[in-house]
C-alpha cells in the first residue's frame, strides 16, 4: 500500500508561475472562441458566398452529399454547404499558418531551419492573399454584381487582412507566454 503522505508544499513563486499560466490560457481560449464568433458572423459568410460564385458546385448541401449526406440530413444542418466548409478551411488554415510565422519571428529560437521558415511564410502568403481575393470578390459581389472593380472591395479586403494578421499577432503573443511560462 502506497504512502498517504502529502505531495510537498509548493513555493510561492511556483504557486504564482502556475497561477500565471492558467490565467494566460483562459485568456487564450477566450481569445479564440472571440476569433472564431466573429469569423462565423462576419468573414465566413462572405468567402462561402464566394466559394459559391466562384465555383458554383460548392453550394452544393452536405446533406446531398453520398458519403456524409446522412450525418447532415438533420433540420439544423440542412443549410450548410460545401462553401462553408471551404470557408472554414481556409480561414483556419490563414490564422493557424499566420500564427506560426510570427511566432517564428518573433523568437530568436532557430531550431527551425531557414528553408522552413520561408515555406511557412510563402505558404502563409499564398493562403493569405487567396483569403483576401475570395473575400474582395464576394463584397465586389455583394454591393456592385457587374462591377469590375470596387475600391470599397478592396478596402474591405485590406481591412479584412488587417484584421486576420492582428488576430494572428495576439493568438501568437499569447501562445509565447504560455510557451515561456511551461519552460520555467
Amino acid at each position: 500500500m502506497p504512502d498517504p503522505t502529502p505531495p510537498p508544499e509548493l513555493s510561492p513563486e511556483e504557486k504564482e508561475r502556475r497561477q500565471h499560466l492558467l490565467a494566460e490560457k483562459l485568456k487564450s481560449l477566450g481569445w479564440l472562441g472571440f476569433a472564431l464568433f466573429i469569423a462565423a458572423v462576419v468573414f465566413l459568410p462572405l468567402t462561402a458566398d464566394a466559394f459559391r460564385t466562384l465555383v458554383p458546385s460548392a453550394g452544393t448541401k452536405l446533406s446531398k452529399l453520398p458519403l456524409v449526406g446522412s450525418f447532415f440530413n438533420k433540420p439544423s444542418f440542412e443549410k450548410i454547404d460545401r462553401a462553408y466548409v471551404g470557408a472554414i478551411a481556409i480561414y483556419l488554415a490563414v490564422m493557424t499558418t499566420w500564427t506560426r510565422i510570427q511566432m517564428m519571428w518573433k523568437t530568436d529560437d532557430r531550431t527551425d531551419g531557414e528553408r522552413f521558415r520561408m515555406l511557412v511564410t510563402t505558404l502563409g502568403i499564398v493562403l493569405l492573399v487567396a483569403d483576401l481575393a475570395l473575400f474582395y470578390c464576394a463584397i465586389a459581389e455583394v454591393t456592385w454584381s457587374d462591377v469590375k472593380f470596387s475600391w470599397i472591395g478592396l478596402l474591405l479586403a485590406i481591412v479584412y487582412g488587417g484584421v486576420l494578421l492582428w488576430t494572428a499577432s495576439v493568438s501568437a503573443r499569447i501562445k509565447l507566454r504560455i510557451k515561456k511560462l511551461e519552460e520555467t
